[in-house]
C-alpha cells in the first residue's frame, strides 16, 4: 500500500507498476542532501519519495542525488552561476552528464542487486564510462 508521503505518489504509481510489470531494476532522480528527517520540505519530501521507492523492492535501486542541474531552460542563469562556486554533491552538473550517468546504470549494472546513491562526482565517473 502506499504511503502518504506529498509529493511523491506519482513516483509511487509509476515504479509500482513497473515493478508489476517484472521491471527489476530502477532508476529515481531525487535531490543532493534528500533525507526524510530533514529540515527542508524539499529535501525531506524527496527523502520520502525514496522511501517510498525503496519499500517497493527493486532487485536494483539506483538513486541520482545531483546537486543544480544545469544546462536547461528550468535552471536560471543566477542559480547555475552559484552552482559553481559551491563544492561537492550540492554543486552544478551539467544535465547531459546526468543523464550520460542514468544511462550508464542502466546499461553497466542492469545484472547487479542492491542499492546504489549516486551524487555529482560518482555520476560524472559513471558517465565518462560511456564516451
Amino acid at each position: 500500500m502506499k504511503k502518504n508521503c506529498d509529493n511523491s505518489s506519482s513516483a509511487w504509481y509509476f515504479a509500482r507498476g513497473c515493478h508489476d510489470a517484472g521491471i527489476a531494476q530502477f532508476c529515481l532522480l531525487s535531490a543532493a542532501g534528500s533525507s526524510a528527517r530533514s529540515r527542508f520540505r524539499y529535501a525531506r519530501v524527496m527523502g520520502m519519495k525514496e522511501d517510498t521507492v525503496r519499500d517497493i523492492g527493486f532487485t536494483r535501486l539506483a538513486i541520482f542525488r545531483p546537486g543544480i542541474i544545469v544546462g536547461n531552460v528550468h535552471t536560471p542563469a543566477w542559480a547555475g552561476w552559484l552552482g559553481r562556486l559551491i563544492p561537492g554533491s550540492f554543486g552544478n552538473i551539467d544535465q547531459q552528464i546526468l543523464a550520460l550517468s542514468i544511462a550508464a546504470e542502466i546499461a553497466l549494472h542492469s545484472g547487479e542487486a542492491g542499492e546504489v546513491i549516486r551524487e555529482n562526482a560518482p555520476m560524472r565517473r559513471l558517465a565518462a564510462q560511456l564516451k
